[in-house]
């Protein structure tokens, strides 16, 4: 029964985010806005890759931070807020240098559909709650992160080293 409605909650949730989705992308509008294509690729641009964990192996520090309850941002080179994710499935988040989360990570594929669109889930330190799990897309040398709770906000890591 808890499997079901954890389930049923994940699809209304997922739900909201497609409304979201459409209420934020015009298709009359230009798609030279940021956020225009920051949308559309963090939803719609959604592939499945096989290369997504060892992809995900390496630091990556936060670009951009959007969408969600919060004002949308961009952010400097060397700004510190850094995630480093290694092959043994463990994880390090640094803010403004200094590291205030640590643990391990797993990520299921294909975790949600809608559509015809699955999407990979990320989850850190064995906390499968909404609340500590995000869509999770690795292209090339960009990583987004998308929460399932549609009030926080997106953001995007360029990937820094290994």
């Amino acid at each position: 029964m808890k499997k079901e409605i954890l389930t049923l909650t994940l699809l209304v949730i997922i739900g909201f985010m497609a409304c979201k989705k459409v209420d934020m992308i015009n298709p009359n509008s230009n798609t030279n806005n940021p956020n225009y294509n920051s949308v559309k690729n963090t939803f719609a641009g959604i592939k499945k890759s096989d290369s997504l964990t060892t992809g995900l192996f390496g630091k990556w520090e936060i670009t951009k931070r959007f969408g969600g309850n919060i004002l949308p941002a961009n952010f400097q080179a060397g700004n510190g807020t850094v995630y480093q994710f290694n092959s043994d499935s463990t994880y390090k988040h640094y803010q403004d240098g200094t590291l205030n989360a640590s643990g391990v990570f797993h990520i299921v594929k294909s975790a949600l559909k809608y559509d015809t669109v699955a999407y990979n889930v990320l989850y850190f330190n064995n906390d499968n709650s909404l609340f500590a799990s995000s869509i999770i897309t690795v292209n090339g040398n960009q990583l987004t992160l998308a929460p399932l709770m549609p009030d926080f906000a997106r953001t995007v890591y360029i990937k820094t080293g290994n």
